[in-house]
């Protein structure tokens, strides 16, 4: 009795060891897919992956006309923030329009044509910062006024607060990654200038744990930048995805081709990842597959599911919003929620009389 209490303990130990073993080996932001245990979105219901969300209508009057369904939407604690052309428009957790924030011009308290635009906690409550070729321009998240201006070298077209002393800015320039603090310096630059990887994303950065990432195109890799060296590094998303774009690739297509070219060469011959975001312990992304199909990749906490799917067979699973196209999946908008994971609903071109309705997914599988 004692050899084989003593064998299973054994066991246990080795199978543990085993287990310590492969998660170190992980070299991974988001761990590792199963693509053998693919499954049909048509088999399920949709309300089986988004297991907890709520419906927005954004309020329409003439005063919060949202004009460009494009633009960028941001949830922080209740509020939602969108970008249409060069205004901010505020709405509550309901849709209900409270405020918005238009001062683009040349004067003192004024920002150029928005970039991009961050919201940002404060000694006095949230900012709004705005990133313009006029520099980085501080606003009161609730009143609107004016709080001040950091002056930046270049255009930061992307910008995101990481702590009270780092904020990270894409710009153009010999290094496109730049950690940068409040007081002005940029402390460190990374990623060489690249034309044959130089979408910027849409759907822009990520965070897990710490770290902070931003994926390189549509592949399965992504500058990192970790606040506890203050330094970048390069990683894979996940583990492996099969036939998946690559940097390296998108150079070598880049110099057979050449730049005005290439994509449209090499359209067909690999899947591409479209979008990746994180949420917490959660994390969504969607490949485009060669063959024309999608392919869904859902996770939380370790749990992962991984679903196919097409315009057709997708419609068919969507019992949330079925009077929508289920290609709202698939829009890589800049949508970012400290809750979860909102999608814009309507046609990005929308119909030019309404807002759009965002879903709120709170929580997936």
């Amino acid at each position: 009795m004692m050899k084989k209490t003593l064998g299973i303990i054994i066991l246990s130990m080795l199978w543990l060891m085993s287990c310590r073993h492969q998660e170190s080996n992980s070299d991974s932001l988001l761990g590792g897919i199963d693509f053998a245990n693919r499954k049909d979105l048509s088999d399920m219901k949709l309300s089986d992956l988004l297991t907890d969300y709520s419906i927005i209508e954004l309020e329409t009057n003439d005063s919060c006309l949202i004009g460009d369904n494009r633009g960028k939407y941001v949830k922080k604690e209740g509020i939602i923030y969108v970008k249409s052309f060069n205004e901010i428009m505020e709405f509550d957790k309901s849709g209900k329009f409270l405020r918005k924030l238009s001062r683009q011009g040349n004067g003192p308290e004024e920002y150029g044509s928005i970039l991009d635009f961050e919201i940002v906690p404060g000694k006095d409550g949230k900012e709004i910062w705005i990133g313009s070729e006029s520099g980085i321009s501080r606003y009161d998240a609730r009143t609107l006024a004016f709080i001040g201006r950091k002056d930046y070298e270049g255009f930061p077209s992307q910008i995101r607060y990481v702590n009270d002393t780092t904020f990270l800015v894409v710009s153009a320039g010999d290094k496109w990654f730049n950690a940068w603090s409040p007081e002005g310096k940029v402390r460190q630059r990374y990623f060489d200038e690249d034309q044959a990887n130089s979408l910027r994303k849409i759907s822009q950065f990520n965070n897990t744990g710490d770290r902070v990432f931003y994926q390189i195109e549509d592949t399965n890799e992504a500058v990192v930048y970790d606040p506890a060296t203050d330094a970048f590094t390069m990683s894979k998303i996940f583990d492996a995805i099969p036939e998946v774009q690559t940097i390296s690739g998108n150079r070598e297509a880049m110099a057979k081709y050449g730049y005005l070219d290439f994509h449209k060469e090499t359209d067909g011959l690999y899947d591409t990842m479209i979008y990746v975001r994180t949420s917490g312990g959660m994390s969504l992304a969607q490949l485009f597959r060669k063959d024309g199909s999608r392919t869904l990749i859902l996770s939380r906490d370790g749990k992962t599911r991984v679903m196919d799917y097409d315009m057709e067979n997708g419609g068919k699973a969507n019992d949330i919003v079925p009077d929508i196209n289920i290609r709202f999946l698939t829009t890589p908008v800049a949508t970012d929620s400290d809750s979860g994971f909102l999608f814009i609903l309507e046609p990005l071109d929308g119909d030019g009389d309404s807002n759009p309705r965002l879903l709120d997914v709170a929580k997936i599988l």
